[in-house]
């Protein structure tokens, strides 16, 4: 077994002296603080380096993940940027133990021209699936709820909304707070690569009551069937102390009932602030006796 270790050791820093040919891509990160320009076809954001390295070298440069920067001074100043001319910059982010072979591409160039902002609104492309016995307290909030993009004229017209990424959320029990992803079009640049999206989610309580039907005309009896009804609502816990289900009111209207009808629609009044889902059971009663009082 030891000598099995062993050989395995030997075989895997062996491999580490060895040399190999190995093509590794490096981030750009563009430097523009008045986002005046933008690359031309603006994917070109990484350059690969092709290089002759150790397998040693090779396994840091897995582990590190460093960008290499295009100063603003460089974009408003030219129009177009060599990589090769930045070998001293690549040697450092990858160690000078790597001998480069090429870089490319070869020229990234820069366009100045027709290049202008335009304010869009954020569109959230986010579903939310909630655990049961829980919902959304009220509408989700987007920060910023606009953001400015920069790009060519001809492409930024037919741009009125940016959306972020998809995501989806289940088994949602607590407030969501989350940095999304903006999904942002091909040649087209953005104040900033992300949004801020929040939503409440409060649990669900539910409540039923026997409540008695009060009668709005008082020039005629009405004798109704049944005479009371069940009201069931719902509210969130969180507003359990703030509950006062005893103002609830179940109407019965003789105005909007029709000649021929022999069951009468119900409605509720006085329900309180932070109720929602209001039910009533049955929500519609008979009314078989009409006797016009004397005068």
């Amino acid at each position: 077994m030891t000598f099995l270790l062993l050989s395995i050791l030997l075989w895997f820093f062996s491999h580490l002296a060895t040399n190999y040919d190995y093509t590794i891509p490096i981030p750009i990160q563009y430097v523009d603080n008045n986002h005046h320009i933008l690359p031309d076809e603006y994917n070109k954001d990484t350059i690969f380096v092709e290089l002759k390295t150790s397998g040693y070298q090779l396994l840091k440069l897995k582990i590190y993940n460093k960008k290499l920067q295009i100063p603003e001074s460089v974009i408003n100043q030219k129009k177009y940027w060599l990589p090769k001319q930045q070998l001293s910059k690549i040697e450092k982010l990858i160690g000078t133990n790597s001998k480069i072979i090429s870089v490319k591409p070869e020229k990234i160039i820069f366009s100045h021209q027709n290049i202008i902002q335009k304010l869009v609104p954020i569109k959230p492309n986010v579903k939310v699936n909630f655990e049961k016995g829980f919902k959304k307290k009220s509408n989700f909030k987007i920060t910023p709820k606009k953001i400015a993009i920069y790009g060519r004229k001809e492409i930024l017209q037919s741009i009125d909304t940016l959306e972020t990424k998809p995501y989806t959320f289940s088994e949602v029990k607590n407030d969501l707070n989350k940095n999304l992803t903006l999904d942002i079009p091909k040649n087209v640049k953005a104040m900033s690569n992300s949004v801020h999206f929040s939503l409440n989610t409060g649990q669900i309580i539910e409540r039923q009551k026997a409540i008695g039907i009060t009668i709005l005309d008082k020039k005629d009896k009405y004798i109704l069937f049944p005479d009371k009804v069940k009201v069931r609502y719902k509210f969130f816990k969180s507003d359990y102390d703030n509950i006062k289900d005893k103002q609830i009111t179940v109407i019965f209207d003789p105005n909007k009932i029709k000649s021929n009808d022999t069951l009468a629609e119900l409605s509720v009044r006085n329900i309180p602030k932070g109720v929602f889902d209001v039910a009533i059971i049955p929500n519609r009663v008979s009314f078989l006796v009409k006797v016009k009082k004397n005068d």
